[in-house]
């Protein structure tokens, strides 16, 4: 997950859309809150039900529409802070890039 963050970080600052520069960093935060939850939270799906409303959508009301996506997400995010796999470093990634296309093709409207 820190590499995934560093990675969104480094984009916010190289982009030439304020728009975008914006929405990376806002991500980048709420993957920050993931490895916080992550670390924290008791098992998985305490942390599924937090991680699920950190903001992925406005005022989260249509997150919903994306726990196809989301939740895969999720699950390797939460295998890789909390340690339990080292192939889940691998998955977090592409997950996360299939997570972000699928927001950005639901969501293109609402901008």
């Amino acid at each position: 997950m820190e590499k995934l963050i560093s990675e969104l970080r480094e984009t916010a600052a190289s982009v030439e859309s304020i728009v975008q520069a914006q929405l990376l960093k806002e991500d980048a935060l709420r993957l920050e809150q993931l490895v916080g939850l992550g670390r924290t939270a008791g098992n998985f799906e305490q942390f599924e039900k937090e991680a699920l409303y950190l903001g992925w959508t406005q005022g989260d009301f249509r997150t919903p529409e994306l726990h196809e996506t989301l939740k895969p997400f999720l699950a390797a995010a939460y295998t890789d802070v909390s340690g339990e796999s080292g192939q889940a470093r691998a998955l977090v990634r592409s997950l996360w890039i299939a997570f972000s296309q699928d927001r950005a093709s639901k969501l293109v409207g609402c901008l």
